[in-house]
């Protein structure tokens, strides 16, 4: 007989699974969640950031009016249920670089979509720079290291975790559903981000995986804005002595897991050639990132294995995008209500 019976065993806790483990189980479900704790994972490397306004031409985040809210409704529930500060809105500061985009921000500020993100011109004291500065509001970090972690010790003190490495050859289908060792669930979520495509049921899915490299570095002065150049520079949540994550870059032949001394040295450089700031490297990190072609994430039931589902694909702005559609999911699994075809298509 098994020793567990759940409705849902979800195989990975970076950031998707975290938040849909603890979704589930708020919503009166069963939930397991089996993970490894893979350092790799870009989850436990990434800086949390949200940041609504991006590219050269100054682009509002796809659909960011209706995300943001939702996302901050999210944490601020999950910081009342972890007993912690996980949100920190920081003014952004945008460095324009050349006139191209001092002409885009003009155009943008006439957007009424741009209103609560876009502000005024600046000359930021941080920036080398001709150009001026613009603000950027609702700009965000989220302290998602703190998160997992306090997630993790919530679904423990709750039942609801398995710290172990996965064979998938102990995923074994039954008539009501799985068993993994003496544990027996109706269904089974893979949230397995990068390593999705080690996954036999999920091998075959278009990713395309990205490599992102983060220094954390101690400044010689402090910033409490988020900096943006291109590269970018965000202040740690709940930052008392000028420490500061560094990034990041987009390698997209490289998934090597070792970090590379090369972009080390560029990102210091972007530092050196676009602020006033002096830094020293306390860490180096490296994560890849479950990027899609398609740019959107994969969520949805399996085809090739009946009862199983997948929740993954989120990339670099999973903190803005998966509370979303960890609601959607949620809905799908205990109300079935309808996914959109361009989730699932693929799996």
């Amino acid at each position: 007989m098994p020793s567990q019976i759940v409705d849902y065993i979800i195989i990975g806790q970076g950031l998707a699974g975290s938040l849909l483990a603890h979704r589930l189980i708020m919503r009166g479900k069963k939930a397991l969640v089996i993970d490894n704790n893979h350092y790799q994972s870009s989850s436990k490397v990434a800086a949390g950031i949200i940041n609504p306004v991006t590219g050269p031409r100054l682009s509002l985040t796809d659909n960011f009016n209706h995300y943001y809210p939702q996302a901050k409704q999210y944490y601020a529930a999950l910081e009342r249920a972890l007993k912690v500060t996980l949100w920190q809105e920081l003014q952004q500061h945008r460095l324009i670089q050349t006139q191209d985009q001092l002409d885009y921000y003009h155009k943008r500020s006439l957007n009424s979509d741009y209103q609560n993100s876009l502000g005024k011109q600046i000359n930021s004291p941080y920036f080398n720079s001709e150009f001026s500065s613009v603000e950027i509001y609702q700009s965000t970090v989220i302290d998602t290291k703190l998160l997992i972690a306090q997630t993790r010790n919530w679904l423990i003190e709750n039942d609801s975790f398995s710290a172990s490495k996965l064979d998938y050859q102990q995923i074994l289908t039954t008539e009501s559903g799985f068993n993994i060792g003496q544990i027996q669930a109706r269904h089974i979520i893979f949230c397995e981000g990068f390593q999705a495509i080690n996954n036999p049921w999920l091998s075959h899915l278009p990713f395309k995986l990205s490599k992102g490299e983060i220094l954390t570095i101690k400044t010689d002065q402090p910033t409490p804005h988020l900096l943006n150049w291109g590269n970018w520079l965000a202040p740690l949540p709940n930052n008392t002595d000028s420490t500061a994550k560094l990034g990041s870059n987009y390698q997209w032949d490289d998934l090597s897991l070792e970090p590379s001394s090369e972009i080390k040295d560029q990102l210091l450089k972007a530092l050196h050639t676009n602020t006033n700031i002096q830094a020293q490297v306390i860490q180096h990190e490296v994560g890849i990132r479950p990027t899609t072609t398609q740019r959107k994430p994969f969520i949805g039931s399996l085809s090739n294995l009946q009862g199983a589902y997948c929740f993954n694909g989120f990339g670099s702005k999973g903190c803005l995008l998966i509370p979303h559609y960890v609601e959607l999911f949620c809905n799908h699994l205990i109300n079935n209500t309808q996914l959109n075809k361009d989730f699932h298509q693929w799996l």
